[in-house]
């Protein structure tokens, strides 16, 4: 992805920074209340990812990422959007039950399992929190990285560590920026 941008590693990462900074700006903090799985919310009436309920905006960003990859993989990329087929939500990483391949999913992180084709996150330990310091765009922005590993995987992509890491942030950045135009 950041090829196609015309950056390196090193102007990839001034740009999340500079992506991070200004989403903390515009973002203020806010009160989090209530809890949900986004995957269940009636995707035709989600409300705007600045709502200060914590689960509306999720549900939010979740609708906004995925209309994104479905609008702009096919006529970007030439690959077309599938949605999910494990879902998403939260996950409890002290109960273990939620696992990729196997292995139970680590507290205070975000994953996208590519065996069972599932975005999840550590709701208590990651995302609350984040939401809380620093704003709704904040949590929107990993959803929106693990949703750019989905899209990786649907691309064919065999990317590894810091390159697929860096591939998913792009994602997450062209998700932002149509986001901020289109919601």
């Amino acid at each position: 992805w950041l090829w196609i941008l015309g950056l390196g590693i090193p102007g990839g990462i001034v740009l999340l920074v500079m992506f991070l900074l200004v989403a903390a700006a515009l973002s203020p903090p806010t009160a989090a209340s209530g809890a949900s799985s986004p995957a269940s919310q009636d995707n035709s009436a989600a409300p705007a990812i600045e709502s200060t309920s914590y689960s509306e905006s999720m549900a939010a960003a979740e609708v906004s990422v995925q209309q994104f990859l479905q609008e702009r993989m096919g006529p970007e990329l030439g690959v077309t959007w599938q949605p999910l087929a494990g879902g998403s939500g939260a996950y409890d990483p002290y109960e273990g039950s939620t696992t990729c391949g196997g292995e139970p999913l680590p507290a205070g992180n975000a994953v996208y399992c590519q065996t069972d084709d599932y975005v999840a996150w550590d709701e208590t330990g990651l995302m609350r929190p984040l939401f809380n310091e620093y704003g709704p765009m904040a949590s929107a922005a990993v959803v929106a990285h693990e949703y750019g590993h989905a899209a990786q995987s649907r691309m064919g992509m065999t990317a590894q560590g810091m390159e697929s890491e860096l591939s998913a942030d792009c994602v997450a950045g062209a998700w932002a920026g149509w986001a901020a135009e289109n919601d």
